[in-house]
């Protein structure tokens, strides 16, 4: 084990806390190279799933961002932010908005006169930028928030 995990077995637990949710807004992210997928366990549905890491805020022309600097600064800033994690259900009628992330990401579409799957872009994915929108959504219980993403954009 880490000293990290040992110095964590050793606190109090009165000193774990929730930690905060990412600011609502829009961000430039890069997609880190553990993509995954599987089947939920809840109704069957194929997943595909990938971890974004914050690169920077998404400014507008004008220079502005939609994120709360402040609420922002409390975390530690862009640098202090651990990845999140985006997972993509795929059904027949949701199947368009994987396909629209990976033609934001820049995942090409064929290989040669091949079409690629939705697993085979998606396994290109990392490495590549995005503009991402995360908005919060309460857990099941509606104890905790936590980011999900609402949006995509190329990185232009």
């Amino acid at each position: 084990m880490t000293n990290l995990a040992t110095s964590i077995l050793d606190q109090a637990t009165t000193e774990a806390e929730r930690p905060r949710p990412l600011p609502v807004g829009t961000y430039i992210c890069s997609v880190l190279p553990d993509v995954q997928k599987g089947t939920s366990s809840n109704k069957g549905t194929e997943y595909i799933q990938y971890r974004f890491q914050v690169l920077d805020l998404f400014r507008d022309k004008e220079g502005n961002s939609d994120v709360s600097e402040d609420e922002l600064e409390e975390l530690g800033g862009i640098g202090s932010l651990r990845p999140i994690t985006v997972t993509v259900y795929l059904t027949e009628n949701s199947a368009w908005r994987h396909r629209k992330l990976l033609d934001d990401l820049g995942t090409p579409e064929k290989e040669g006169r091949k079409n690629l799957s939705h697993w085979e872009r998606a396994q290109m994915a990392p490495g590549h930028q995005v503009v991402a929108n995360f908005r919060h959504e309460p857990n099941q219980d509606g104890s905790a928030v936590f980011p999900r993403l609402n949006y995509t954009a190329s990185v232009e």
